[in-house]
C-alpha cells in the first residue's frame, strides 16, 4: 500500500538508475505533491520547481487516521480482486470510464491520456497505470509536516493554479503553503490561470507560457 512517503523514495530510486546529479522537477496534483516533498527532502538534487494545481501533499487531521488506513485497507483488497480477475475494455468503454471517473476531462483530453495510459492484451485495453494511485493512502501527512515540508524547498518555484481546480477546495492551505515557499525558496511565483484541475491538459495554452516564461528567466539569471 504505497503512501506519499514511499512514492517521494521512488523518485530517489529513478534518480539513482538514471545517474542525475541535479535535475528539475514539474509535477501535477499528486505529481507536484511528491516533487515538492523530494525538493525539500534533497534540495540539492532539484534545480527548479514547476507544479501544475498543487501546492504539496495531501493532508488529513489526525484524528481520522483510523478510519483513513480502514478505508485505505478494505480498497486495495478489493482491487486485489479486480486485479486478480483482470479487467479489459474496448476503446469506447475504455474512454467512457475514463470520462465517467473524471469529469474535468474533455474527450479530446481523455484520448490523449488513454494513448500513454493503456496497452493491448487479445485485442482489448487494459489500464497500464498503477490503479492502487486512485486509492485512499494509509498514511497522510498532518498540516504541521506539511508546512515543514514547504519550509525547506530551497530550488527556483513555480507553481501553477487553476481558477476552477484545488483553490476552491483548499484556499486557506494554499495560501499558507504558499507563504512558506515565498519565504524558503530563492524565488517563488504563483499565478492563477483559467480551467479546472486538468487545465494543463484541456487548455495548455493557459499554461505553457508561465512556464515557458519562469525556466526562460531563470536561464537568463545565469548568464
Amino acid at each position: 500500500m504505497p503512501n506519499m512517503l514511499e512514492k517521494a523514495y521512488f523518485y530517489l530510486c529513478i534518480v539513482a538508475e538514471l545517474k542525475w546529479e541535479k535535475f528539475s522537477i514539474m509535477g501535477h496534483s499528486l505529481g507536484g505533491g511528491i516533487g515538492i516533498l523530494y525538493s525539500a527532502t534533497f534540495p540539492e538534487k532539484v534545480e527548479n520547481l514547476v507544479v501544475i494545481d498543487s501546492i504539496g501533499p495531501v493532508t488529513r487531521k489526525t484524528e481520522k487516521f483510523a478510519t483513513q488506513l480502514r478505508e485505505s485497507i478494505r480498497g486495495h483488497l478489493d482491487l486485489e480482486e479486480k486485479i486478480h480477475n483482470g479487467v479489459k475494455y474496448s476503446h469506447e468503454q475504455a474512454l467512457k470510464r475514463l470520462l465517467e471517473g473524471n469529469s474535468a476531462l474533455t474527450e479530446e483530453s481523455a484520448k490523449v491520456l488513454l494513448q500513454r495510459g493503456t496497452r493491448e492484451v487479445e485485442e482489448s485495453l487494459v489500464f497500464a497505470r498503477d490503479p492502487r494511485l486512485k486509492l485512499t493512502s494509509p498514511i497522510s501527512l498532518s498540516i504541521d509536516h506539511v508546512l515543514n515540508v514547504v519550509s525547506n524547498v530551497k530550488c527556483p518555484t513555480l507553481t501553477v493554479l487553476a481558477k476552477d481546480g484545488l483553490i476552491g477546495q483548499f484556499k486557506e492551505q494554499i495560501e499558507l503553503f504558499a507563504k512558506k515557499l515565498q519565504e524558503s525558496c530563492s524565488k517563488f511565483i504563483k499565478v492563477e490561470v483559467e480551467g479546472n484541475h486538468f487545465v494543463h491538459l484541456n487548455q495548455p495554452e493557459n499554461v505553457a507560457p508561465h512556464i515557458k516564461n519562469f525556466l526562460f528567466s531563470i536561464d537568463n539569471a545565469k548568464l
